[in-house]
This record gives structure tokens, sequence and C-alpha cells, in this order.
């Protein structure tokens, strides 16, 4: 398989499993299946690797080891690389310094995000993964290029809803682009909505840019552009929104704390 330009570089493949695949009508084995998870390279030094979080490589092998199929999650990369410091570990996430780049292991882990298809990407960062209590995953950001992006509603009423975006990561001087459709109007396509209204919030020790957008009453797709104006970053975010269904009134809900 090397050379092959949809495939990241044989050195950078960590085996998951092989297993035999039955037959349909399970008279004997028919082939076999190997999965290997990406990694890319943590440090200009070459000397720690970190999975790709949302790629996989699976192979089909036949008789004789012929290769019968290929199945890759994996988008190839330009080679070009930006060098910076990994952003310590907050202490309300975890232990800071405390992380492997090595899946498998116990603790905070640092891994590189891909989106996935039909998500705009220009590069791939790090970030925390941090095992919350609930069995979710909390994922941090581990750069200054490492956005996350987290959109609440944050009022409702007869008129309405406000929802309330803020990135985390970098200088926290951000830029937001909305857009959205209504999961009851898909056809209608999505509706471009702009930067929305921005405003000052304090997050604890750091301040950072915080948008505001209102939409009726109803269920939405919201998708944002947050780019990072010191820095470049950039992340897109998608997410469902919908109205309380046991709240009465004009109610305001919590947000972050205008400066």
């Amino acid at each position: 398989m090397r050379g092959l330009a949809l495939l990241p570089p044989i050195g950078l493949l960590r085996r998951i499993g092989v297993h035999a695949v039955p037959r349909p009508d399970g008279s004997a084995w028919d082939h076999w299946t190997y999965r290997a998870q990406p990694q890319l390279m943590l440090d200009g030094g070459s000397k720690t690797r970190a999975d790709v979080a949302g790629t996989q490589v699976e192979v089909h092998v036949g008789h004789m080891g012929q290769v019968i199929g290929i199945r890759a999650r994996w988008s190839p990369l330009s080679g070009e690389q930006q060098f910076t410091d990994l952003s310590p570990l907050p202490t309300a996430a975890g232990a800071p310094g405390s992380f492997s780049g090595a899946a498998g292991t116990s603790g905070p882990e640092v891994k590189y995000i891909h989106d996935g298809d039909g998500i705009p990407q220009f590069y791939l960062a790090p970030y925390w993964f941090v095992a919350s209590g609930d069995g979710d995953v909390d994922v941090v950001s581990a750069s200054p290029y490492s956005l996350t992006v987290g959109v609440d509603l944050t009022r409702q009423g007869p008129s309405g809803m406000r929802l309330t975006a803020l990135a985390s990561g970098g200088s926290g001087r951000y830029v937001y682009n909305w857009g959205a459709y209504t999961l009851a109007g898909i056809e209608a396509g999505i509706r471009t909505i702009g930067p929305g209204t921005q405003v000052t919030v304090d997050k604890g020790k750091t301040r950072a840019t915080a948008s505001t957008i209102s939409l009726p009453i109803g269920a939405y797709i919201v998708l944002l552009n947050v780019k990072d104006s010191a820095t470049g970053a950039f992340k897109h975010h998608q997410q469902q929104v919908f109205p309380w269904p046991f709240v009465e009134g004009d109610v305001e809900t919590s947000a972050p704390q205008v400066a």
C-alpha cells in the first residue's frame, strides 16, 4: 500500500486489529480485515505520536494476500507544518502536563481532530481528550490554533429565541459568521445570517469575543464559522438547536458575563 496518496504514511498507522471474516453461508473463512488508526507526529523531534480522531483505514485481504477492498476516512495532507507550543491542560479539566500521545492509556490524551466529510477544515490541530465523570469525553484546546466552539440558547420568549456562541482557544479575538436552516424547511436551503451582535465576555483571567443572534421559535441546524483575528486559526461548528418545551413566557437563561 506504500505510495498511495489517499492513505497516511505506513509508519504512521497504528494497528487496531486483524479479523477473519466468514463467508455469508458460514461454510469457510472468506477474507481478512485489517484496521488501522492514522497518526501524526506531535513534536518537531518526531518522538511523540498522536492519533487523528475521526479517521480510520480498513483493508480487506483475500486469497493469496490480494487486496480486494480498501476503505479509508482520511484526507491527504499538504505537507505544510506550523510549529507552536502545546497549551497546558486547564486545572479544571485534569492534571496539567499529564498526557500521552498514544491511545489506550489512562489519563488525558492529546489527539488531532479530523472534522469529517463536508466540513470546512484547512488544517489538523491537537486537542486534549479528557474523560468526564459521566462517561463522556470533553475536548479542550491544546494549541493556539485549536479552537472549540459552543452555542447556547440564552433567551426564549414569544417573539423568538436568542443564541449565543463563544469560542475557546487562541487569542480570544474571534470573528463569527452565522448561518442556519430549519429542520421543517430543509428544501429552502441555508439562510446566511452574518456576524451577529458581538460582545466581549469575561472568562475568568481572560476576555473573549462572543456573538449572539435571534431566530424565530423553531428547530434549526446552525452553522458557524469562527476565525481568530490574531492567529488566523479557524473552526467550523454545526449544532442542532430547539426551544425548551416546558418554558413559559420570556426567560433569560445562563449566559457569559459581559465585560
